[in-house]
């Protein structure tokens, strides 16, 4: 599975490409579009930008991760003083509900609850519905669809903790981690591995590079080389003269200010002090800044270098790994070993997907009553659509990824070695399948009173789809009365499928519909 990770950023697009194998992820590629450092129309230029983008792609991602403006999203931390899990799940919303400036049954939800030897720390993070819809509908309108969309700030949190050792996290004190941007920076403080408190300020480095350009007489564009090329704050008059030093000073004392400021909060909330600064994200890459805000703060200060505790493969190695930071933690998110994984695209506004549609199936009122065993149905269908290379997969080892996922998501009961040699052997994985779906069968006909259990007909409808014919099924809908199968043709003679299912004794009134390379097929279902 390809996904990709983008952080649309105020000039420029940063997207880092990742393959995820067995729960493995690689990274792929860092790609960048740079855009006109003022833009005047917005969306035209992103759309160029993402166009652009996707073009230098070997293929299209499975998965995209984006996230919402910090606009439209509400961090809050609570302190619950009990330890259990369970018990502050069902505390902490009637207290959130009384911090939080719009209607909690108008918004999305997602936390995380951390113990911390004190009781429990929950750190929720929300976003009314129609911001996040309004989101979605502004990613369309510039050419990407996000199967996620998290908060700003989680990606280069998560490229963090993922790769920072957890012995270097549990020094005396607390860590202020700044990712430092173009227009904004967002504070975090850490205790340990905890993120404790996180606000995101209105200083970016392009103020300098503002400063840079009138006292220069340089374009932005050159100003901006400027400020990364020729400019030191750890020498005197920043190495660019006295005159731009003058200009460059207030800014900085700015970013001081709110770094005390952000300290100073937190000491008043916790009772404990910042004893390091950690730096990230392109801003940081200002030279000699480590240096002025040692002295400046008192606190200790050094740049955080993914490079130094990832993977990744040598020619990557040449890449800007501060600048990448965020949109790189972001794509990680589906290896669901990065410890932030807040997103609000789910639940009715998750992102229409076949197996979403396969899932719809679970609404007949036998079915519910069985949810335990529901997923052996998107499992059938992904089997056999596997087995006779229907599913809209570009290479076969995505496909076999995705089925190994599938698989341990659904029988967890099955030790990883027989899963492995099952996934491996194509007719040892049917005759496994074939097995639940009996099970399955079984234990419907407990509950239905009609003759055909809803299993076999999963398996009539994908066994239909000879190895020979290659579409992308979208949609699959089976109730008690109608069938209805969406998608696009791409190989093969779609009536073979109407006749194959015309041949079974499950369904009748069977039509094919082809509008250009999208199809629909339907009819009646007999016999429920």
């Amino acid at each position: 599975m390809r996904i990709l990770g983008i952080d649309f950023g105020t000039w420029s697009i940063k997207a880092v490409e990742m393959e995820s194998k067995w729960r493995r992820l690689e990274v792929l590629d860092f790609h960048e579009v740079k855009m006109p450092l003022q833009l005047s129309e917005p969306v035209p230029m992103y759309k160029s930008a993402v166009e652009h983008l996707l073009s230098t792609l070997p293929s299209h991602p499975d998965k995209i991760v984006t996230s919402l403006p910090n606009t439209q999203t509400a961090l809050r931390f609570l302190r619950i003083p009990i330890s259990s899990k369970k018990k502050v799940e069902q505390m902490f919303r009637f207290e959130l509900e009384d911090n939080i400036p719009f209607r909690m049954e108008d918004s999305l939800l997602d936390y995380r609850i951390s113990p911390d030897g004190r009781g429990s720390l929950v750190f929720a993070a929300m976003a009314p519905k129609k911001f996040v819809q309004s989101h979605i509908d502004w990613c369309k309108s510039v050419g990407v669809d996000p199967d996620w969309l998290t908060f700003e700030g989680m990606g280069a949190l998560n490229i963090f903790l993922t790769n920072q050792p957890s012995t270097e996290l549990k020094g005396p004190g607390s860590m202020l981690f700044c990712d430092l941007g173009h227009t904004k920076t967002s504070f975090s403080v850490l205790e340990g591995t905890n993120l404790v408190f996180l606000r995101t300020v209105a200083w970016g480095s392009y103020k300098i590079t503002e400063v840079l350009a009138e006292h220069l007489s340089q374009a932005l564009e050159e100003a901006e080389e400027t400020k990364h090329t020729q400019m030191d704050l750890a020498q005197a008059n920043y190495a660019v003269g006295a005159e731009c030093a003058e200009g460059i000073t207030p800014i900085l004392r700015s970013l001081v200010s709110d770094i005390s400021h952000t300290s100073a909060s937190y000491r008043n909330l916790a009772k404990k002090e910042v004893s390091q600064i950690v730096l990230i994200g392109g801003g940081s890459e200002l030279k000699g800044l480590d240096t002025f805000l040692t002295e400046a703060t008192g606190i200790p200060t050094e740049r955080f270098s993914p490079f130094s505790r990832a993977s990744v493969k040598d020619e990557l190695k040449n890449k800007d790994q501060y600048r990448f930071a965020e949109s790189w933690g972001r794509a990680q998110v589906f290896a669901r070993k990065s410890p932030l994984l807040f997103n609000f695209r789910k639940g009715e506004m998750g992102k229409h997907t076949s197996l979403d549609d396969v899932g719809s199936i679970l609404k007949n009122p036998h079915l519910v009553r069985l949810l335990k065993y529901s997923a052996i149905g998107a499992l059938l269908l992904l089997v056999h659509v596997t087995a006779s290379t229907i599913i809209a997969s570009r290479q076969a080892a995505d496909a076999e990824a995705a089925l190994g996922k599938i698989f341990e998501d659904t029988f967890r009961s099955v030790a990883k070695k027989p899963r492995e040699v099952l996934i491996a052997n194509p007719d040892k994985l049917k005759t496994f399948v074939s097995q639940k779906v009996k099970e399955l069968d079984q234990k419907i006909q407990l509950v239905s009173k009609s003759h055909v259990a809803m299993g076999t007909l999963f398996k009539k409808v994908s066994s239909s789809f000879p190895p020979e014919i290659r579409v992308d099924v979208n949609m699959l809908e089976i109730n008690d009365k109608n069938l209805i199968i969406k998608g696009v043709f791409y190989q093969g003679d779609l009536n073979q499928v109407l006749q194959n299912l015309k041949g079974t004794s499950y369904f009748a009134d069977l039509h094919l519909q082809n509008e250009g390379t999208a199809f629909t097929i339907s009819g009646r279902v007999v016999g429920r």
